[in-house]
């Protein structure tokens, strides 16, 4: 022991030691906190700010048992690649990958009937999926995790848009998008009704074309003042009665047709503004992807909102907009910007509003009789809610996929239905990219790998030969 070889293999085996003590504590340490560089376009291989926050919300586990064989390795491991990701920002999630051919029990207790499905268990209930992309498999996170389903009714009797129209002008897609975030879609016509049913969680009113009654008006207001949402569409030259009503909520719902220049650059017409200019509102905050709204109005705050209600611009048009006042010259397409007359940009098209019950109570809390304790008990009043955009066409089957359309009117629902939390980019597909090389760089890819680089090998490999067989 007292040898100096000994010595040396003694330090020697605490060195390994140590070094294979620190490797594992780093690997140890990486699992949980290690970052990823994503250089795809999209950022198709980082989570959306979506799915983050649902993942950071759970308050119960969530499952992911995904059938797939042998034959699908390639699929199962971009799939096994997102789940990663989502296992990374929850301790709540958890998954496994079963071979239905080796374990054909499994397969019959969830009826499995095709390779590829994927079901999501939280207690007692179950969502099954066959699309093994991001947006489905948050989607259904939500539906396996919220407590019942909230309800929008969508207003009918005065020509709004049809929710079950696959045309062009209908609204079948923004339909699918909205019952794809588990909300229930009802009709509600407006006419045949005093009241709002005691159901609805949100009333959308999209792009009438004949007036909305007094009448209607009245039921309107009895339900915001109660702590209703509604989210108002309504395009140039319609529904003119609602600037009085809007007006009592510091809206201003001007009649006139923006004008944007600047929509030429992305290739349409200039009655189609195209918005990049956010304001500092919950449904567009970090919101950066353009907007288009096809032939719009503007709609602004009032001068002296009501007292008790906060009203915000969402949106404005780019600086070399206007508001045409003069629709005719608009109209055979010789639209000039007229001083004087005309409102130079950039032009606010889209206001929210939020009020409470009774705006004399700054608490927002109330008195309710209690029976069984014989005295009044405080209750948190519910907050009215109101969202109006100059435009519906945005949101049509052949408008809602542009850009950021869908975004932006998802987030105005999510807001309106108070679950801000929901409120951000939803998952983007992938995009291809087209990458032209010229003539010289292809000869560069050509020559360098192929002749170079080996040519390079070759002559070092036949000079050391020669330097060795020379000192021999």
């Amino acid at each position: 022991m007292t040898k100096l070889t000994f010595k040396y293999s003694i330090n020697t085996g605490i060195a390994i030691f140590l070094v294979i003590g620190v490797i594992v504590l780093i690997e140890a340490i990486s699992f949980k906190h290690h970052n990823r560089l994503d250089l795809t376009a999209s950022k198709l291989y980082t989570l959306s700010d979506q799915s983050i926050k649902v993942l950071k919300s759970l308050q119960k586990d969530v499952k992911v048992i995904a059938f797939f064989n042998e034959t699908q390795r390639g699929e199962q491991q971009a799939f096994k690649d997102l789940l990663d990701q989502y296992l990374y920002h929850s301790s709540r999630f958890s998954y496994e990958f079963v071979d239905p051919d080796k374990s054909p029990g499994k397969a019959k207790k969830y009826q499995i009937t095709s390779y590829g499905t994927t079901v999501l268990e939280s207690e007692n209930k179950e969502e099954i999926i066959s699309d093994i992309r991001e947006e489905k498999l948050t989607n259904a996170i939500l539906k396996l995790t919220r407590k019942g389903k909230k309800v929008i009714y969508f207003s009918k009797g005065h020509g709004e848009k049809n929710i079950k129209d696959i045309n062009e002008p209908g609204y079948s897609f923004a339909k699918k998008a909205i019952e794809d975030s588990n909300y229930e879609i009802k009709d509600l016509v407006l006419p045949t009704t005093e009241t709002v049913p005691e159901d609805s969680n949100l009333l959308i009113i999209a792009g009438p074309k004949k007036p909305i009654l007094n009448t209607e008006l009245e039921t309107l207001k009895k339900y915001i003042e109660k702590g209703g949402k509604i989210f108002f569409m309504i395009d140039p030259g319609t529904a003119s009665e609602l600037g009085s009503f809007l007006e009592k909520y510091g809206i201003d719902l001007q009649d006139n047709i923006v004008v944007d220049k600047l929509s030429r650059i992305f290739g349409v017409d200039p009655s189609m503004p195209v918005v990049t200019q956010y304001g500092r509102h919950p449904i567009v905050k970090n919101f950066s992807t353009a907007t288009f709204f096809p032939l719009t109005r503007s709609v602004d705050m009032t001068v002296n909102p009501v007292k008790g209600t906060r009203v915000t611009s969402l949106m404005k048009s780019s600086s070399d907009s206007w508001a045409e006042i003069n629709k005719v010259p608009f109209e055979i397409g010789e639209a000039v910007f007229e001083e004087g007359k005309d409102i130079k940009g950039p032009i606010s098209i889209g206001v929210v509003a939020s009020l409470n019950e009774k705006k004399d109570t700054p608490e927002r809390f109330r008195h309710d009789f209690d029976p069984k304790e014989d005295k009044p008990k405080d209750v948190k009043k519910k907050e009215g809610r109101i969202v109006v955009i100059g435009d519906s066409d945005f949101a049509s089957n052949s408008r809602i996929n542009i850009l950021g359309n869908s975004d932006f009117f998802l987030n105005i629902i999510n807001w309106l239905l108070e679950e801000e939390e929901l409120i951000s980019i939803r998952p983007k597909q992938s995009t291809g990219q087209l990458f032209t090389l010229s003539k010289a760089q292809q000869k560069m890819i050509f020559w360098i790998p192929l002749v170079v680089m080996p040519a390079l090998f070759i002559i070092s490999g036949i000079t050391v030969y020669k330097k060795r067989k020379n000192m021999k």
